[in-house]
């Protein structure tokens, strides 16, 4: 179980790996039929992943048409530091986490956080809010369309 909103658990599977100093970790959690709302597990997911930590970065992130966040949070007093990606899609939360320890190798962690995908032809964001997520990117004159109307690429590229 997976408390997806503060005393709101679900179903949840967890696979998990330690590998060169690192752990590897994969969670689905299942909400379907829980009625949940995407940005409150999204925030409350952010939330326990930074708890305690330090954020690096944490931007729009997206895998095909399927938008999401990525993050980045060290922990120098435990020297460790997490990569992670979170997407909401039909009704489940994908969280993936690679936490290098003190000699762990960032390859690793990299290759891990970037492992997953989804199908090409799903998405979890309307017709309307990509071409406005587009327009945003291209309106920047940014070649590359950005992960969400927030993400810093893009209005890094018209400032």
């Amino acid at each position: 179980m997976f408390e997806a909103l503060p005393g709101k658990m679900v179903p949840a599977t967890i696979y998990s790996l330690h590998h060169n100093n690192s752990l590897l970790k994969v969670t689905v959690i299942d909400g379907r039929d829980a009625n949940l709302d995407e940005e409150q597990v999204v925030q409350n997911a952010v939330r326990k992943l930074t708890q305690g930590g330090q954020v690096n970065f944490d931007y729009p992130h997206r895998i095909y048409r399927i938008y999401g966040r990525q993050l980045s949070v060290a922990r120098p007093d435990e020297g460790s530091l997490t990569q992670a990606v979170l997407f909401f899609a039909n009704e489940r939360l994908y969280l993936v986490e690679s936490t290098k320890m003190r000699g762990g190798d960032d390859t690793d962690l990299i290759q891990f956080q970037q492992s997953l995908t989804f199908d090409a032809n799903i998405t979890n964001r309307s017709v309307e809010t990509i071409r406005a997520i587009r327009e945003a990117c291209r309106a920047l004159d940014n070649p590359a369309f950005g992960a969400g109307l927030d993400d810093p690429r893009c209005a890094q590229q018209g400032e």
